[in-house]
């Protein structure tokens, strides 16, 4: 049998804790204000997407009557929508959904 020499290298270090209690860490409980603007947002992209699947984009008008959100309320979640490629605006205040634009898109593939 041959046997071979080999260098010794330290490649990390390892500490070793005594067992004992863990403690958790302490996570804020989520204020109401942000659980309310993420049920109104989930609300209103349903509602983007229901005008979207029907072909149509939607009039910030159509969506203030549909959701009962204040203009800033809207404006708010339209920005994070827009941030996220949700929406595209359209002419003046209208937004185009994802699924509008899908259903959109298929309208021209076939009329060309």
């Amino acid at each position: 049998m041959v046997w071979k020499t080999a260098e010794k290298k330290i490649i990390g270090t390892v500490s070793i804790i005594e067992e004992g209690e863990v403690v958790p860490p302490v996570v804020p409980p989520v204020p109401d204000v942000v659980k309310d603007f993420v049920k109104e947002h989930v609300a209103l992209k349903k509602l983007i997407d229901n005008y979207g699947k029907k072909g149509l984009c939607v009039t910030k008008e159509s969506l203030i009557a549909d959701s009962k959100l204040s203009v800033e309320r809207l404006n708010k979640h339209l920005e994070v929508f827009k941030e996220h490629d949700v929406i595209a605006p359209a002419s003046g205040d209208t937004v185009c959904g994802r699924e509008a634009i899908r259903a959109l898109k298929k309208q021209l593939e076939v009329n060309l």
